[in-house]
């Protein structure tokens, strides 16, 4: 028995031994479509007899491999190299596939695995030899790249470039062949010449089948060479029906010399002087436009084409320029005057207006308080010092025990005389009610009735007084009003818009003051809305105050509020509203504004007419908005908008219709009085290159006589003449060269008040006016 298994036990270890073996070789293959790759497998038999080995295969890439040879025989230490072929599909999908390798020589079998790596090679190989290209306004630039498709099949590219919107590609969508090249052309052709700088250029490609993209940076540099900046700073230029000039500019940004023809498209009544110049690199110069329109050009905005042109390249600049065309204004022709009421207006509006913001801020109501508690402070501490004189006092009398008796019977007696003055105080004051209250509801037939003159109100006198100021004024100044019109309709222009909005602003608060008040009391308020209130109170009241005001609630308790308002009173009382509202609006309601919510308060139906509806309701202090979800009509109060939109109009043509400057150079109109002599000095208008003395001649003219003597021009117009005449001054440098002046305007004019002071006394009666206005102001907010 020992035998038999010793005999088995060598027969199985001899059958292991010759099984045994070794396989190897590369664990990743990369391989690409269209394509193959080889690999080697070895195995080596590890045993110690001769093996015949078969091969298989099985896995995802196991349709694409082969082998050379799939059975063979090995002796004992013997190697043997299998050639393995990797044949790759043209439509395999990239990836990474798994191929298992067993290895069975009837007895054991081994396996190794093996991944495929399934990628496309780089068909986007780019090659450019010039990256950055320099060139000059409006040049062109190319750059060549080269493409390389390495794959084994063709492919189709997309291309784009991105950077210059006139950069252009030779073929967008090339195709190339397998293991073939292809050169391509960037090409870049600026549209606009002004255009300088560095373009950062970017070439992108991308293949259809392989998927791959990838980008080429290329550079392009403008130079700004020629480039000129034309009219910096003037987009707008306004003129009269005058002979006029304005100056323009020229500069050079360019990197050399350039001459420029220059020139003015779009009008025919005007020319650039001169209309040729050379610049340096960083060069400016000043140009003359000069602007000769007819009578026969109609009003308006023209717009000009501002040209220059390079002489050398023949490339065009150009920037736009407005002409606006309008007659001399009000404001044009008296300039001071316009300007210092605008700044006044606007002065006196922005501080007006912050003032009212002040007086509605927390600030200011913590102000107002700490001023009442340093005056409660105070008056506590007068009335401890009294009480401690007081009690000084006692201490005296106490100390003094022999006028005891007599101190005692003396307070008692001011004790009774004090009840007794009470008492005929608290019984006159019960009389004086009740006769108050006698005289304000006893009803007084129309024969007995005495009619009054109402007492004239402090602002009904000042508003006399201020009429008769005015009326005196022009009286006496009835001369200079009437050759200063203009300036006279402006300050009454700004009185009626003073009065018109005080008359707007006069019905928005209603104060009322009782010095006794009887218990109840009805007064009128607005026609629309709250139409009378009717204030009730316990007892009578003396120095009753009631402060009816409309008011603006930033939170609403609807979109459509017909009327909001405040009532305030200095003491407890009760009110019973009536109001009026038009039938359009429909069903109204009524609500109250506390806690940061509206609350409605009810409405009672009292009567209705053949326009409006009547309702009543009980109030107490607070604001108030009455409403409507759904009026058909929703009338709002536009009276104190449109008085500020006058005011903002004035303020605006004050300020936007002022005149632009007068173009340097030019002689301006000359105005002077009937029977009077002017003079005038034309040095400063002429100047010679060559420092040459001038003389001076003029064009003919009619009514005035014009003498030049050296540079000063006298002018002597006829006896009674008034009108006006226009005249051009000549000078000449006495070689044959001359040149003439811009036409001037000779207005003669009637007019008590001499031209020199009219500046002054128009400054005068702004500031006037101006004083009036604070005046009224000032009455106006003591009063209210």
């Amino acid at each position: 028995m020992r035998y038999n298994l010793f005999f088995l036990l060598v027969l199985l270890l001899s059958s292991i031994a010759n099984a045994e073996f070794i396989a190897f070789g590369e664990q990743t293959i990369n391989a690409h479509p269209c394509e193959s790759a080889q690999s080697n497998v070895t195995l080596q038999n590890t045993g110690t007899s001769n093996s015949s080995y078969d091969i298989s295969i099985d896995g995802s890439a196991a349709d694409f491999v082969k082998f050379n040879t799939l059975q063979f025989t090995l002796a004992p230490g013997q190697l043997n190299t299998v050639q393995t072929f990797y044949t790759i599909p043209c439509d395999a999908q990239t990836d990474l596939l798994e191929v298992n390798v067993y290895f069975n020589d009837g007895t054991e079998e081994q396996f190794f695995t093996q991944f495929v790596n399934v990628t496309y090679p780089d068909t986007t190989e780019l090659r450019a030899p010039i990256v950055s290209r320099v060139i000059a306004p409006c040049e062109s630039a190319e750059y060549e790249i080269n493409v390389h498709n390495s794959a084994n099949f063709t492919e189709l590219y997309s291309i784009s470039v991105s950077g210059h919107p006139n950069a252009q590609i030779s073929e967008p969508a090339p195709v190339i062949l397998p293991r073939q090249n292809k050169t391509l052309t960037l090409s870049v052709t600026p549209d606009d010449c002004t255009e300088s700088g560095s373009f950062p250029l970017t070439f992108l490609i991308e293949s259809e089948k392989s998927e791959q993209a990838k980008e080429l940076a290329l550079e392009l540099i403008i130079t700004n060479r020629d480039i000129p900046l034309l009219a910096d700073g003037i987009g707008t230029i306004r003129t009269s029906y005058e002979d006029s000039s304005t100056e323009l500019s020229i500069k050079n940004i360019g990197d050399r010399t350039t001459t420029y023809t220059l020139a003015i498209d779009g009008i025919t009544w005007g020319s650039i002087s001169p209309s040729q110049i050379s610049l340096k690199p960083g060069e400016k110069k000043a140009l003359q436009l000069r602007l000769q329109p007819t009578e026969e050009e109609s009003t308006g905005t023209y717009p000009v084409l501002f040209t220059a042109t390079v002489e050398e390249t023949g490339i065009t600049y150009s920037t736009e320029l407005i002409v606006n065309l309008q007659p001399p204004t009000f404001f044009e022709t008296n300039p001071v005057l316009a300007i210092s009421l605008a700044i006044i207006l606007i002065a006196l509006t922005i501080a007006a207006t912050y003032f009212v913001r002040y007086m509605r801020t927390d600030a200011f109501k913590t102000r107002v308080q700490n001023w009442k508690a340093r005056y409660a402070e105070w008056k506590a501490k007068c009335a401890k010092q009294k009480e401690l004189r007081m009690q000084k006092r006692e201490a005296d009398r106490a100390r003094k025990l022999e006028a005891q008796k007599k101190d005692d019977a003396r307070k008692k007696a001011e004790l009774v005389k004090r009840q007794a003055r009470e008492q005929k105080l608290r019984i006159r004051l019960e009389r004086k009610v009740a006769n108050e209250y006698l005289r304000s509801h006893h009803v007084i037939s129309k024969k007995d009735l005495i009619l009054a003159k109402t007492p004239r109100t402090p602002f009904r006198t000042l508003f006399k007084t201020i009429l008769l100021l005015l009326a005196l004024l022009t009286f006496a100044l009835w001369g200079v009003l009437s050759s200063n019109a203009e300036y006279a309709v402006l300050g009454f222009v700004m009185l009626a818009i003073i009065l018109v909005h005080r008359k707007l602003r006069k019905g928005r608060i209603i104060n009322k003051r009782w010095k006794l008040f009887p218990q109840s009391a009805t007064i009128s308020v607005w026609s629309k809305g709250l139409s009378q209130l009717t204030v009730l109170t316990e007892n009578a009241v003396q120095n009753l105050q009631l402060c009816v005001k409309r008011a603006r609630a930033k939170t609403k308790p609807s979109p459509h509020v017909f009327q909001t308002f405040t009532i305030t009173a200095n003491t407890e009382a009760k009110f019973q509203a009536s109001f009026s509202m038009p039938k359009s609006w429909g069903e109204v309601k009524l609500a109250r504004y506390s806690n940061h919510t509206w609350t409605t308060v009810p409405l009672k139906n009292a009567g209705e007419s053949a326009k409006a509806l009547f309702f009543a309701a009980d109030l107490k202090s607070g604001t108030y908005a009455i409403y409507a979800k759904t009026p058909k009509q929703t009338p709002k109060s536009r009276k104190l908008f449109l008085g500020l939109a006058a005011l903002a109009a004035l303020v605006a043509a004050a300020v936007f219709i002022a005149p632009a400057p007068s173009p340097a150079n030019l002689i301006p109109a000359q105005e002077f009085e009937q029977n009077t002599v002017h003079t005038l000095d034309l040095a400063p208008y002429f100047q010679d290159p060559d420092k040459d003395a001038l003389t001076f001649s003029t064009t003919e003219t009619k009514h005035v006589a014009i003498d030049v003597i050296g540079t000063k021009a006298i002018f002597t117009p006829e006896q009674g003449f008034i009108g006006e005449e226009f005249v051009r001054f000549i000078a000449h440098d006495g070689k044959g060269g001359e040149i003439q002046s811009n036409t001037v305007s000779l207005r003669v004019t009637k007019s008590v008040v001499p031209a020199s002071l009219r500046v002054p006394i128009s400054l005068g009666i702004g500031i006037l006016f101006v004083l009036i206005l604070l005046f009224v102001v000032k009455v106006l907010h003591k009063k209210n």
